[in-house]
């Protein structure tokens, strides 16, 4: 785009009569416009060449809509960047992949999508190509394969892209690019969290690791535990394929956990036999804690003791002492000046009216 400091064609003339504002070198086809008296824009079309260094030319033979010529002539130069794979998922080397996995390349430019198609391939380990459905997204940047059927399980895929692959402008990527990975094997249990005989920690849930994707919310036909645990629910971390179950357990208790050989993974292979898994709950943390909403509490002649919530502790030392009402009242101001400071940090406060209003009293 350029844009002059004057007018230079005039409004509601016919676009085809109207000059060039610029012209590229090397040349390249595309269509330039007037958006305004004294703006060009040209759009390349296809798209320019990736990895090259134009230079634009002022057309010198501009003139305002006054007469006046062009003072200067100076162009400028830019490079276009050169086409790359920014990034192919499944990832290179990756393990568990689904059997219903679709391939996706991600570029960072407009692609030549008859040419990505033509060098693109999905093979097995002995070089088969694998059959799908190509798909590419709005701006030629995102290309999708989607295999017409399941892949094989435990078997290694490489997806390969041709050196020969261009962008939209007809530049090369240069290299032969190729990602491997690996397709989850039959469904089975290949270890647990916590181990077999081992502790679960507090408010962590027990995890089972398995070796395909299985269907979360249809778990609980298949868990079942001893002792029951009430409200247990499961889910599938997919990034390490460990599904969870989270419930109410008690602590310092035994468990034991059972699958049924009926569980099935999303392509319907099944576990084949039960699983069992024996672990113990730890206890739960020493803690106090105290149910008041300030840092004191006023008790009447007729309370025997303090209010506390006590978990593994079997004693607390606590020591009784005195205190003179002139201490006590300036105490109690103490505490409020620390509740209004704190609240005025999220409402407006207005001082000492607060204070006026709640005359402080000492206990009778």
């Amino acid at each position: 785009m350029a844009s002059f400091n004057q007018p230079v064609v005039a409004l509601g003339a016919d676009p085809a009569s109207l000059p060039a504002g610029f012209v590229l070198a090397p040349t390249a086809s595309g269509k330039g416009e007037w958006t305004n008296t004294s703006t060009y824009i040209f759009y390349p079309a296809p798209a320019l060449a990736g990895g090259m260094h134009y230079y634009v030319s002022i057309n010198p033979s501009l003139t305002s809509t006054s007469g006046a010529p062009m003072e200067s002539e100076t162009g400028w130069a830019f490079d276009t960047t050169m086409p790359r794979l920014v990034s192919g998922t499944p990832y290179d080397g990756t393990e568990n992949v689904r059997l219903d996995t679709a391939v996706q390349l991600d570029f960072s430019y407009s692609m030549d999508k008859t040419s990505v198609e033509a060098n693109f391939s999905l093979q097995t380990s002995d070089g088969t190509a694998v059959d799908g459905n190509t798909g590419w997204n709005d701006t030629s940047t995102t290309f999708t394969f989607t295999p017409t059927v399941l892949l094989e399980r435990d078997s290694s895929y490489t997806a390969i892209l041709g050196s020969g692959t261009a962008a939209l402008g007809g530049t090369p990527l240069g290299n032969q690019i190729q990602q491997s990975w690996h397709t989850v094997s039959e469904l089975a249990i290949t270890g647990s969290i916590p181990p077999e005989g081992g502790t679960k920690a507090q408010y962590e849930g027990v995890g089972l690791i398995l070796s395909s994707y299985v269907d979360a919310s249809e778990m609980k036909d298949f868990l079942t535990f001893d002792p029951e645990v009430p409200g247990f629910g499961t889910w599938l971390d997919e990034g390490s394929l460990t599904l969870y179950a989270n419930g109410q357990f008690d602590p310092d208790t035994n468990y034991s956990l059972t699958v049924s050989p009926e569980l099935t993974d999303l392509w319907g292979s099944k576990l084949g036999q039960p699983y069992t898994l024996h672990f113990r709950t730890d206890s739960l943390n020493a803690s106090v804690q105290f149910p008041y909403i300030a840092d004191s509490a006023f008790l009447t002649t007729e309370d025997t003791g303090i209010l506390a919530l006590v978990t593994n502790t079997p004693s607390i030392p606590i020591s009784v002492g005195t205190l003179t009402i002139e201490d006590l009242v300036k105490y109690r101001i103490q505490i409020i000046m620390k509740i209004v400071k704190t609240s005025s940090l999220r409402m407006p406060f207005r001082g000492p009216s607060i204070l006026r209003r709640r005359s402080i009293r000492p206990p009778r």
